[in-house]
């Protein structure tokens, strides 16, 4: 027989050994927070020097996972720490069934609470750059252009770097399939007076070395004193890997990587800041301002480089790209809108589990008479017909992604099945196992208040593993 003092005390261990171990890793959490190199720099060294090594973005990007990791980490144990503790505090209450759902209830608020702040954490201080050099403005611009000319000169380069100024107005921007981006803009070239004069003239144009179909019009031709101007009106599909593991809480870079029309030749594309009004990130340089974007928003764009090295010179003896060539991409980085995702996504999971929540709350003996009462049979039915359905919402996330790794919803539907298949269990083992005190204790009451703490904390751990590491 189990004894009301037997689950208290047994209450008591788990509940101590959890604090304890909460309370450790969330020191250590913390005081890696406090060791980082975000707040030795920030405190310990001068503004400047931390202004300086944010212009480099290994140094940026790695500072921001850390603090992310750092952040996930303190919420997380936290969370179970504030669980333990609070759960510990209604051991006094002297009902034990008021006890075990008060605990219940508490896990499962807390576990939401923390899986909504790790979320929350991940969109905030997220980094999805994948570049090797940020161009944020004219200074950095210079420096990159010096930088350069310098490589050049060591490596006996025939011709010294020509740079191109390069500019970019998306008009509209869709996701046609989970990798394919329609995207029509404008796209300008300035071409400098002094060029003129090369022995090896230079052809106008450009390459969009992703994109599977294109559309080239020229718009315009306007020449100045100092420079030539030329417009064109691109109509293209660029094909690129986006990354939707952290679905349906994922941002994504969609850039346009671009060559010169004589790539084989040291003619680097550089950006235009001059044609724009105002070249923060936050200001999405180069969008136009109305324009639509179904179930995205834009956070930022910007312009940068990527060092490509290739194993062929494209047939040119005289290629001069084949290592380190720095190519330009203008960069516009994405965030799906939650609310969407939310309804259609989360929303029936949610809505599946609490119906397995109410027919874990009502199974009973089926020998007992009673208002609720149901065999097996109609057990059956109800979990064949949602487990239909949520192979239905997997196979067709599965079709909308093509992902070759397990997206961060899909553990939801995981957890789901293994509800599911543990509440028809647990009524086999009511009704068929009767010598079973487990079970059998307050008419189940052990199965029913454990069920939301575990997939909620299930739901939680996975969040904190997969927006952690």
């Amino acid at each position: 027989m189990i004894s009301k003092k037997k689950i208290r005390l047994a209450a008591k261990v788990i509940l101590v050994i959890g604090a304890i171990f909460s309370l450790f890793f969330s020191f250590h959490f913390f005081k890696e927070l406090l060791n980082n190199d975000f707040y030795n720099h920030l405190f310990n060294t001068d503004i400047s020097l931390l202004k300086l090594q944010e212009k480099d973005l290994d140094f940026r990007s790695a500072l921001t996972e850390i603090y992310r990791r750092g952040l996930n980490g303190l919420v997380f144990y936290a969370c179970l720490l504030l669980s333990c503790v609070l759960c510990f505090v209604f051991l006094r209450f002297h009902s034990t069934t008021n006890f075990l759902w008060t605990t219940s209830w508490t896990l499962a608020i807390a576990f939401n609470v923390g899986t909504f702040l790790i979320c929350w954490i991940t969109l905030h201080y997220a980094s999805n750059h994948d570049l090797d050099m940020l161009i944020s403005d004219r200074e950095e611009l210079a420096d990159f252009q010096q930088n350069h000319t310098h490589i050049s000169k060591q490596n006996n380069q025939k011709e010294p770097p020509i740079f191109i100024k390069t500019g970019l107005f998306i008009q509209s921007l869709q996701f046609n399939t989970a990798n394919d981006v329609v995207i029509t803009c404008y796209i300008w070239q300035k071409y400098d007076h002094k060029y003129d004069s090369l022995d090896v003239k230079l052809d106008t144009g450009f390459v969009l070395p992703e994109a599977t179909e294109i559309n080239i019009t020229q718009a315009y031709r306007k020449e100045y004193q100092d420079f030539t101007v030329y417009g064109w009106d691109v109509e293209t599909t660029i094909r690129e890997t986006f990354n939707y593991t952290n679905y349906p809480f994922d941002f994504q870079n969609v850039w346009i990587r671009m060559w010169h029309k004589n790539f084989d030749r040291n003619i680097i594309l550089i950006p235009d800041f001059e044609a724009y009004k105002n070249i923060d990130s936050k200001a999405k340089m180069g969008i136009e301002e109305n324009i639509v974007l179904n179930g995205w928003d834009i956070t930022e764009t910007f312009f940068g480089y990527r060092n490509h090295d290739y194993n062929s010179n494209f047939g040119m003896p005289d290629y001069v790209g084949l290592e380190k060539f720095p190519e330009l991409h203008y960069c516009i980085l994405v965030q799906r809108y939650f609310l969407t995702t939310f309804i259609s996504e989360i929303l029936p999971i949610i809505t599946i589990l609490f119906i397995l929540f109410v027919c874990a709350g009502i199974a009973h003996d089926e020998a007992k008479d009673d208002f609720f009462r149901f065999n097996v049979m109609e057990l059956l039915s109800l979990v064949a017909a949602m487990v239909f359905v949520i192979i239905l919402l997997q196979i067709d996330l599965r079709r909308k992604f093509s992902s070759s790794e397990i997206l961060y919803i899909e553990y939801f539907y995981f957890m789901l099945y293994f509800v599911i298949f543990g509440v028809l269990f647990n009524y086999i083992l009511l009704n068929q196992f009767k010598h079973l005190k487990v079970i059998q204790y307050e008419d189940n009451i052990l199965i029913k208040v454990s069920m939301l703490p575990l997939s909620f904390g299930y739901i939680l751990l996975i969040t904190y593993l997969i927006f952690s590491y």
